[in-house]
Formats: C-alpha cells, structure tokens, sequence
C-alpha cells in the first residue's frame, strides 16, 4: 500500500482514498473519458466506482493501481481487526484464538453472519499487480496473471501482469493435533434453483455425476464456458445484463444473447419467475424451503424496473435462504453424529462449511460427507459434495 501511495503521490493526489481527489486525478488531471457519463451526472458527482474505473482500466496504469491499493485497504482493515481480536484473547488466555459472533438475523436469507471480527470478509486470495512497483519492492516471488484472475469480474483481456499473491486465510490454523476438514457444495444455489424452478434439463445435468453443469451448457449453447457461468449467476444473485456487461467488460448484445439461449434452453426458469412476480402481486413475500419469510413490497408497483427487481430479490432469497436453511440442518446432523473432541464447525460462509477434525479420526471424512449430503431428502436434485484437507483455512 505505501508503495502504491506513494507512486500515486507522483502524479499530485493527497489521498488516494478520497473519491473527488480519485476523480479530478482521473477525468481532469489525466484527461481519461468516462465511458459511463451520462446527462443525468455532472461533473461534480461522477463516481470513481469499481464499475466505472473497469471501463478505463487499460487507458493508464494508475487505474489498475488505485483498484489494487482500495482492496489492500480492504485487506489491511480486516486482518487488523482479526489481529487486535485475538491479541485481546492471548491477553487473557495465552492462546492467539479469535472467536467471533455469531448472527442469524443479519441477513434478509438467513446466512451466518461472524460479527467481530468479520470473519466472512477475509478475502480468498488476491492478486496485486506490481509491473509498476518493482523498483519499490523486494519481492522474489512473482505470477504473471490476466486481469480476470486479477479482478475477480473482469474479462476480456489476454495481457500477462507481473503479481503478488496475498491470502488472509492463511493466518488462520487448527490446533495442535488437529486438521481442517473444508467441505463445499457444488453448484449448490444453482441446484436449490433447479428444485424450485422443476427444471427437467437443469435436473438431469445435476443428477450425472460424470457432466459438469457449466461445461454441459456451453456445449449445448455453443458459448463460452465463463459466459454461461457469469449469466446463471446473474441471474441467480439478481443482477441485470447491463451489470454483467460492465462488470466484466463483456458486449451488453453478447450477454443478452446468451441470457436469451439460456431462457430456450432452460424455459422452466421463466416459468418460475412468472409464478414469483405473481406471488408478489398477491402476498408480498417469498419463503424458503423451511418457511423463512421475507417481505417484498414492490412486487405489484405501478414502475417495470421496482417490479423486475422485486422479481429479481424474489429467486435471490428463496435460493440463497433455501441453502441457508438446508447448510444448518446439515451442520446440526454432523454435530449431533460427531464428538466434539472429534470434529467441530469453525466456519460456516456460503456454501462452505470448515470443521476441525483430530487427525486420528480421518477415516470419517467420507460419513461427514454423506450427512452434508443428507439434507438432499428435501429437493428432488442431488446435492454434491467436495472435501478438501488442509492445514491452514
């Protein structure tokens, strides 16, 4: 971070984290075009959001060192909360623990929220460019990586990039004589989505062991892989075309294009969301598959966009609370079957569940898989399980 800052500093910003400073650098000092000014924007409050700074990404090389210096802020703030949370507990019990607090309620879905510190914002591992900084840094361990590597939305560039990786996690251990046991659902959300929609094409893919979903959709919709994988999500987590689009650097006709094949080729998914936009009008809330409900007000509003968005966070909360709901069932099968001097839940984040297990039981991994698993009695698709070994998280 100082020696971003401080290459930043040559080309006259103070504060690289003051958005008007971030912007007159940009748009006035460097004279970059915003390719996302509208009329409805003045100058004074164009923004210098992620989405906006994608768009310019390659117009000069400050850009991709501001984006990487925002998420080393990120990433210094939350492996400093974790480091004052557990030197608080090392003062007490001579051990360096954390132990966060738990929250069901945080969240409209039901997921697991870890409050102080927030374990769930420790990053998977990211990749900070450095073509700019090797005079600064003495670092002997380089990775050349694409910029969609780089920046977890971004495609359509080939260009290598001399990197750094950095991973949290890695800070995270088991106890002596113990061992992490990370157990991750496959496709999970997608799957619940499948049960709900009764999509028979979606279904059948899922229940072949042997048929990677993704790779089987490109096949069949002669479209690239990555594409289809971004277009299921967006439509799974609620975002538009127009967001996939400029979040990926991807044509807006492109994925368009390939939202359209996948509503020919998954047509029960449109259906569903007929029937989720009618249920709106009507009751104004959705349930999970254990009956969480959340309001919706905006289902049956006079405005299209309110209307789709309803529709939108409609299949967002009953896939995501469906997979909460079902994720901690299957944690309480796994505790209740288990000692806890044998296995025990650290972390609980999406669709990934982290135990601690004593080195001398690892013959169970495959029973804890089948409880993971055993939640599937309640969908009419199979759930999939991974189970990975590791000695850090």
């Amino acid at each position: 971070m100082k020696c971003i800052q401080e290459t930043v500093d040559k080309i006259k910003i103070t504060n690289i984290n003051n958005p008007r400073e971030v912007f007159d650098l940009v748009f006035n000092h460097l004279q970059i075009p915003n390719q996302l000014s509208t009329s409805k924007r003045t100058k004074s409050h164009m923004s210098t959001a992620k989405i906006i700074l994608y768009q310019i990404i390659n117009r000069h090389p400050i850009i991709k060192l501001i984006m990487c210096f925002r998420s080393a802020q990120k990433l210094y703030e939350t492996v400093y909360q974790l480091n004052c949370r557990a030197s608080q507990t090392q003062s007490r019990t001579q051990s360096f623990e954390f132990h966060s607090k738990i929250s069901l309620t945080q969240t409209s879905t039901g997921r697991i929220t870890y409050i102080d510190p927030p374990v769930q914002l420790m990053a998977n591992p990211k990749y900070y460019i450095i073509d700019d900084l090797l005079k600064q840094m003495s670092i002997n361990v380089l990775e050349q990586k694409q910029l969609c590597d780089i920046f977890e939305d971004f495609s359509g560039e080939s260009k290598l990039y001399n990197c750094f990786k950095i991973s949290p996690r890695n800070c995270v251990i088991p106890h002596s004589n113990y061992i992490f046991l990370k157990i991750d659902y496959c496709q999970y959300e997608l799957r619940i989505l499948s049960h709900f929609s009764e999509c028979k094409q979606m279904t059948n893919i899922f229940n072949d062991p042997k048929i990677d979903f993704f790779t089987e959709l490109s096949k069949q919709l002669q479209s690239p892989r990555d594409l289809i994988k971004r277009c299921c999500y967006a439509y799974l987590y609620g975002a538009t075309s127009y967001q996939v689009s400029y979040m990926s650097n991807i044509a807006l006709n492109q994925v368009q294009h390939i939202t359209q094949k996948l509503d020919e080729y998954l047509p029960e998914l449109l259906i569903f969301k007929q029937k989720i936009q009618n249920h709106l009008e009507n009751h104004q809330q959705v349930e999970s598959i254990f009956g969480r409900r959340r309001i919706i007000t905006q289902g049956n509003s006079k405005i299209q966009e309110l209307r789709e968005a309803a529709v939108r966070a409609g299949v967002n909360t009953i896939c995501q609370a469906s997979a909460a709901d079902l994720c901690k069932l299957a944690m309480i099968r796994v505790f209740a079957r288990f000692p806890k001097d044998v296995l025990k839940p650290i972390i609980q984040m999406h669709d990934e569940v982290i135990y601690e297990l004593n080195i001398q039981y690892l013959e169970i991994v495959p029973k804890v898989i089948e409880e993971m698993e055993s939640v599937q009695e309640f969908l009419n698709v199979k759930l999939k399980c991974k189970s990975t070994l590791t000695e850090m998280w």
